[in-house]
């Protein structure tokens, strides 16, 4: 975001550097206050000398994904899979999605190139030169923050979330030559589980191959010595929710799809956290 009043906003540094920017709407700066109609924008840095426009939406997909594994948590177990000892980590794995996803799945790429272009056409050239009750009104209703309503999308959307998995466990297979794909299935299946559905089901039980409260300890510790974190056989975990949010979804428009819904109440009608929302909690440690 370039600043007016800054030293990069005089015209000599644009020129120096090369510097153009495009105009994006300010998240909840927009309303109609009788008698005026308002919008606020932000200048954005989309070219430089040394950075084209389709760098700066790279960048951008690049943001997504770090707002997947690091924001949310939700993929956090990822993590385990790339040891640091040898260079690898979230950062790296992320660098390989971005310049690698087009050879996912079709559901991922069509997901992704979407928000790319989503994301290019939230920036305009000029900021209108006037603001009506009308253009508020529009805005209001088509508005949204582009990475949590892409990751709802990415968890609901048809087949994405499978098309997800897949391209990720290529990409990290890829990355750590000794990789256990026992171990990555299992912890990938726990991460699955502990996604709400949004089906109304407060509690359910799921069968695991983990073993989660070993797994847990590792984590805590960093100490893997003599540790397995598989079991000889599935074991039921016990998974339980809060909040199911059915009232809020019936009340939405029909038109939406299931993920439109999802995204309207984590980011309207919801007093947790979006990880928290969109996830079950582990409810007990089931006996050995």
């Amino acid at each position: 975001m370039l600043l007016n009043g800054s030293e990069m906003g005089t015209l000599e540094s644009r020129r120096k550097y090369g510097l153009r920017g495009e105009y994006r709407l300010i998240e909840g700066s927009y309303g109609t206050f009788p008698p005026l109609s308002a919008m606020e924008f932000e200048e954005i840095i989309t070219q430089t000398n040394t950075m084209t426009r389709a760098d700066h939406l790279e960048i951008r997909l690049f943001h997504f994904f770090l707002y997947v594994f690091l924001d949310t948590k939700i993929f956090k177990h990822v993590e385990f899979l790339l040891p640091r000892s040898k260079g690898h980590g979230i950062l790296q794995l992320i660098e390989r999605l971005v310049m690698g996803y087009p050879n996912a799945e079709a559901p991922l790429q069509v997901l992704i190139g979407n928000f790319i272009t989503q994301a290019g056409n939230e920036l305009h050239a000029t900021v209108p030169d006037r603001v009506t009750a009308e253009d508020v009104q529009k805005v209001m209703g088509s508005r949204a923050k582009l990475n949590p309503l892409y990751t709802v999308k990415l968890l609901f959307d048809p087949e994405v979330r499978s098309a997800f998995y897949r391209f990720v466990q290529s990409e990290i297979q890829a990355m750590v030559d000794d990789s256990a794909p026992e171990e990555m299935d299992a912890i990938f299946d726990y991460m699955d589980a502990c996604i709400y559905p949004f089906d109304g089901i407060l509690t359910r039980k799921i069968p695991l191959i983990l073993d989660i409260p070993v797994f847990k300890d590792y984590l805590a510790d960093g100490n893997r010595t003599g540790r397995t974190f598989l079991l000889p056989r599935p074991r039921e975990y016990v998974f339980s929710k809060n909040h199911t949010y059915q009232s809020l979804l019936k009340q939405n428009d029909d038109s939406l799809t299931k993920a439109e819904k999802i995204y309207w109440i984590i980011t309207h009608h919801n007093n947790e956290s979006i990880r928290n929302a969109l996830t079950y909690r582990l409810q007990e440690e089931p006996s050995v």
